[in-house]
């Protein structure tokens, strides 16, 4: 956060800026989903035979809303890191132009894999 808040203010915010981010924003919400889903399992019955992911995944419709927003926020989270190293990568080889637009294909076929992921979960 600091990284970026330092190039916001020196105004050089680029678009591997905008994928980190993105890839906080994911972050933060399978923090949140892992925080409530482990203080439901805490409030759970301690001398139970019944496993705790039971207890945990049928909690009715919030832990539904947990697993699905972790489940889908953890791919995006490691798919959003990818492109934002890629174009580090094409700010870097700015100049050379076969490079650059090697890193935009690679970008490419990422966003393709990404959405092939997306669309098997759901």
């Amino acid at each position: 956060m600091l990284r970026l808040g330092y190039r916001v203010r020196k105004r050089m915010f680029w678009v591997e800026d905008m994928w980190a981010i993105v890839a906080l924003m994911c972050g933060v919400v399978i923090e949140s989903c892992c925080t409530c889903n482990i203080s439901y399992v805490s409030r759970m019955p301690k001398a139970s035979l019944t496993p705790a992911w039971i207890y945990a995944y049928t909690d009715g419709q919030s832990s539904i809303i947990y697993f699905w927003a972790y489940s889908l926020t953890f791919p995006s989270t490691v798919w959003a890191v990818r492109p934002s190293i890629l174009f580090s990568l094409a700010r870097i080889f700015w100049s050379t132009k076969p490079l650059r637009f090697m890193t935009y294909i690679i970008a490419l076929v990422f966003l393709v894999f990404y959405s092939a992921l997306i669309i098997q979960k759901a």
